[in-house]
């Protein structure tokens, strides 16, 4: 806002630079300090321009990132957790909001799920009673033979006869359940439905590639504290030379030679990091200014054609928006 400030009042005051210069010069200089003054004001002017241009896009980029992160970030959590749960993305991501309309977290499936891998393997009589067949058990995947389970607890009454099967093929965890076992078979797929419908549900691609987002932005991260680590280790010698001088000025002792020594290794260390920085430095700086440079007039066009949009849209909206306030 302070940068559009400035620019609406920066920009008529250098186009009037022309009226100034021409009243501070004698009559026979008049014309050419109106050409000097107009020139002067134009390429001001346009240089604003190009700065307050550079300074919108480069906070809507930074935005753009910010918001890449943060999908990043929950796709990733999305595929790390479903792989721990042994569920796929889609099913942990219906889950979780089942969950959360049933009073709990999706954090409460991880006992149980444990569980009833568990009870499969052993070939559990439980499952039998709840109508599942063995080859079934054997044959369905954790995801579906846990809906399949749940979808059985929920048709039976609630009583010690549920009970003692939720605990013999979910454990302690089937007490964390409890809310959605008293939900209708029914009310659970509406709410796994309603969470697509929303917009709620990550597709399996979109996930991968948050995940390989945080992959590579983690060997990023890698790469750069290791470059920061090779470069710093090269100061521990003269900076440990300075500390054992100060050790024997402290002690009593004549440290002075140590710490002229450790002070000019230090000073010999850090002109060469210098061309080192610049060798890192350089190329990383030049590839973003570039980059921006060259898409500027792309970047300023789709934002000025996103804000028409925007405005388009509340114009032509704007009776029902009245009509609503």
């Amino acid at each position: 806002m302070e940068l559009a400030r400035a620019y609406v009042q920066i920009i008529p005051t250098t186009e009037n630079i022309a009226g100034g210069i021409s009243s501070a010069l004698v009559p026979e200089a008049s014309s050419a300090g109106d050409e000097a003054g107009e020139s002067a004001g134009n390429a001001l002017a346009d240089k604003i321009k190009k700065v307050v241009a550079a300074a919108g896009i480069g906070m809507a980029i930074k935005k753009g990132f910010d918001a890449i992160g943060d999908l990043a970030s929950y796709g990733d959590t999305i595929d790390k957790q479903s792989q721990k749960i042994g569920i796929s993305a889609k099913a942990y991501q219906e889950w979780d909001a089942i969950m959360q309309h049933s009073g709990t977290t999706i954090d409460a499936m991880k006992a149980p799920m444990k569980t009833l891998a568990n009870a499969a393997q052993s070939g559990s009589e439980a499952f039998q009673k709840l109508g599942i067949s063995e080859d079934e058990v054997k044959n369905l995947s954790q995801e579906d033979l846990f809906s399949k389970v749940i979808t059985g607890l929920q048709g039976m009454e609630e009583g010690t006869e549920r009970t003692a099967l939720a605990s013999d093929l979910l454990g302690r965890g089937a007490t964390e359940l409890g809310a959605l076992l008293n939900t209708s078979a029914e009310d659970t797929e509406a709410m796994r439905q309603a969470v697509h419908d929303l917009g709620g549900v990550m597709d399996e691609d979109a996930v991968k590639a948050s995940a390989r987002f945080q992959d590579q932005l983690q060997d990023m991260q890698t790469a750069l504290d290791g470059a920061k680590r090779n470069i710093m280790s090269e100061f521990l010698p003269s900076i440990t030379t300075v500390m054992e001088g100060l050790t024997d000025v402290f002690s009593g002792k004549d440290g002075g030679d140590k710490i002229s020594k450790g002070i000019e290794e230090f000073s010999n260390n850090l002109l060469n990091a210098v061309p080192k920085l610049m060798e890192i430095g350089a190329p990383i700086v030049e590839g973003i200014g570039s980059a921006i440079i060259n898409n500027l007039p792309m970047l300023t066009d789709t934002a000025t054609q996103a804000i028409l949009t925007l405005v388009s849209g509340l114009v032509n909206h704007l009776p029902d928006i009245v009509t609503a306030g």
